[in-house]
């Protein structure tokens, strides 16, 4: 089915799912701090006449999904697709929130049926599998004359020289992933045939503002936002929350345990997490994530500065539906200097109060960060552990049975050649 994506017609129908950049006209496009490479769906209206091929500037390694393509290639590959003798073309920018070659090659309910019929009719399409940051190629068109316009669903704008931006991040809470691209693709085929009854010129680009996948030091999913403060990432093997602007950074590998009094824990489901924001004051930092499932629950870490140099991992106020907030502390008081992390994955990390608390398995946090990662870590196991010590205990006591033992052997005073043990011992007296 991947095949069936490589051929790219007429409107070029930008499903783009990296952060929209801030054109001349105002519209905000919120880039990524980081470049990303993301899917990248182009075709073109079959009326659109003049136009360049762009699959012939794209290296076969790149068609095959073995190669990035760069934002200068991309840059070159829009520029040909404008530079028709006639009138410029209208772009349709779809963005979705994110996107990955997966997306296009699931067999569940073909997700794109709409889309597909729209490419079987037009020219001169190609699937880019990798393009690093295509948002940054895009800007470059204002330089052709092209201005930005936010969707709105009333009318389409008059001039052709537009990129029209239709945001495609409204996921809806309990709505799966195919059954939002399915929703998405009968919008996007809506809103397309109505600018070619309009327009005979219309390119169209379909991405997104982030990867579903990301490469660091190991394979991470990013998991649609609900809101949009709301931002969490899935690894194989944990989950990392932060919010929009990475002021506070988590990692918790496996859900949270919620234990109130005598009921049934509470398994929290990170993947329902759907809004994260951080609320900071002058010498505090709270960090807050609801989840919707099972139940509606509201965490809010603190993170107070104690004093210059060093934050403090507080409490947690736990709040679950309507019910009046709990706060839970550390039994232990935590001081980590700044721009340090905080981990701790030799045992649990437990905030508890009387009969309630909340369990964390590998925890690791770092307030006050303003960047996409962590620092070096202040480990909960503190350098002189119960194995080193037991280890370092019985070193020291052979040490001291053997230090022990020598110095006896070295004692031990044997006879002389020249005594006779059963005679007289020899006297021998001194006289001046």
């Amino acid at each position: 089915m991947a095949a069936r994506w490589q051929v790219l017609p007429s409107v070029l129908v930008i499903f783009l799912a990296s952060t929209l950049i801030q054109a001349d006209n105002g519209l905000n496009l919120d880039v990524p701090n980081v470049e990303e490479s993301v899917p990248v769906l182009l075709w073109q209206s079959p009326a659109a006449k003049g136009q360049v091929d762009i699959v012939k500037d794209v290296p076969k390694k790149t068609a095959a999904g073995l190669e990035k393509v760069d934002d200068e290639l991309f840059t070159n590959l829009l520029k040909d697709k404008i530079s028709s003798k006639g009138s410029k073309p209208l772009v349709l920018l779809f963005l979705e929130e994110n996107l990955s070659s997966e997306d296009f090659v699931t067999d569940e309910d073909k997700v794109f049926p709409h889309l597909q019929k729209i490419i079987d009719k037009s020219r001169d399409t190609i699937y880019l599998p990798s393009v690093v940051s295509p948002t940054t190629a895009l800007k470059e068109l204002n330089q052709d004359g092209y201005t930005w316009l936010s969707y709105n669903s009333e009318e389409l704008p008059e001039s052709e020289s537009i990129i029209l931006v239709i945001n495609l991040d409204d996921a809806q809470e309990g709505e799966s992933r195919p059954q939002m691209l399915s929703r998405h693709d009968e919008k996007i085929s809506s809103i397309y045939n109505s600018a070619l009854k309009v327009y005979s010129n219309v390119l169209g680009i379909y991405t997104s503002r982030y990867s579903s996948w990301n490469s660091a030091d190991v394979s991470v999913r990013r998991i649609r936002r609900q809101a949009a403060p709301s931002t969490s990432v899935t690894f194989n093997n944990g989950t990392f929350l932060h919010d929009s602007n990475n002021k506070v950074v988590m990692y918790v590998r496996g859900d949270p345990i919620l234990i109130k009094g005598n009921t049934t824990p509470i398994r929290l489901n990170l993947t329902s997490a759907t809004t994260i924001t951080v609320d900071e004051k002058q010498d505090m930092q709270t960090f807050s994530v609801v989840f919707s499932q099972p139940s509606k629950v509201t965490l809010r870490f603190r993170f107070p500065i104690l004093f210059t140099g060093y934050w403090n991992i507080g409490e947690v106020e736990v709040q679950n539906g309507s019910d009046a907030p709990i706060v839970l502390s550390l039994m232990d008081n935590i001081t980590v200097p700044m721009n340090f992390s905080y981990h701790c994955s030799a045992y649990n990390t437990t905030f508890r109060e009387g009969t309630n608390a909340l369990v964390l398995t590998d925890f690791q946090v770092q307030p006050f960060n303003y960047h996409l990662r962590f620092n070096d870590a202040y480990d909960c196991s503190y350098f002189f552990t119960i194995p080193i010590l037991s280890g370092l205990f019985c070193t020291i006591f052979l040490a001291i049975i053997m230090a022990y033992g020598l110095s006896m052997i070295l004692d031990i005073k044997t006879n002389d050649r020249f005594d006779d043990p059963k005679g007289k011992t020899i006297t021998v007296t001194a006289t001046d």
